[in-house]
């Protein structure tokens, strides 16, 4: 049986993936089972009858005694969970937890090309309190600073962990969304007959970046002028979404 994690952050599309991952009936992912959150964690079983992991317990034994047990007892091929740049970081109980990722686990490495859509997204699912998969209906305002410090720390966290783990299948939501042979392929790096995979999950965000941010002509502005680089992840005024 093959084991694997899906190594992202907040806000990237990994529900959606693992929902995917799940339609295929050889496989199964679980969601943030190392969260910070007790109740994150035990929601993150996705209704099957497992008890999320305590603070204390070594996550090593734990993860073999109940994720990968009951994978086997359930005869599939692959299963796997998410887990965020900083899961366990902050648990001195839970220091083996990457260690044996690194050595006994693949890793499809999920990113967003638009930083700030995913930041937006994020500031959105806080202000709200919005996790789930309902629709945003905020409206906020931005520090473009602020802005800029959470896309940067997006880009250092990809570029730390592409050092840190080699043979990463590299997956990016903008490929979920428009590129199916990534998905096929994906399967294939996971060990699984490649098949069309299927997903009822549904986007949070229905409308443009402007609708939601109140002083979307000065964040626009700042991007333009000073960092042409990001200017691709601005929205076209011309599309409706």
């Amino acid at each position: 049986m093959n084991k694997f994690v899906i190594l992202t952050e907040i806000r990237t599309g990994y529900k959606w993936l693992a929902s995917l991952i799940c339609s295929h009936p050889k496989a199964f992912s679980f969601g943030e089972i190392f969260g910070s959150v007790r109740g994150v964690r035990q929601s993150s079983m996705f209704t099957q009858p497992l008890t999320a992991i305590k603070e204390k317990e070594d996550p090593v034994i734990w993860l073999k005694g109940n994720v990968e047990k009951w994978a086997m007892e359930k005869k599939l091929d692959v299963v796997g969970f998410k887990v965020n740049y900083v899961d366990g970081k902050y648990n001195e109980n839970w220091d083996s937890l990457w260690k044996y990722i690194k050595s006994d686990f693949k890793i499809i490495h999920l990113t967003r090309n638009n930083l700030l859509d995913r930041a937006l997204s994020e500031l959105l699912a806080s202000k709200e309190k919005n996790w789930s998969t309902h629709d945003y209906k905020a409206k906020i305002h931005i520090e473009p600073n602020h802005l800029l410090r959470i896309m940067h720390r997006s880009e250092w966290w990809q570029k730390e962990f592409r050092k840190k783990f080699k043979g990463m299948f590299e997956l990016t939501y903008e490929e979920m969304m428009y590129n199916p042979e990534k998905l096929l392929e994906m399967q294939g790096f996971l060990g699984l007959e490649p098949q069309v995979l299927g997903s009822h999950h549904k986007k949070q965000r229905q409308f443009k970046q402007s609708h939601y941010i109140k002083n979307y002509g000065e964040i626009s502005g700042m991007i333009r002028e000073y960092f042409p680089c990001y200017k691709y992840m601005l929205d076209d005024p011309q599309i409706k979404m």
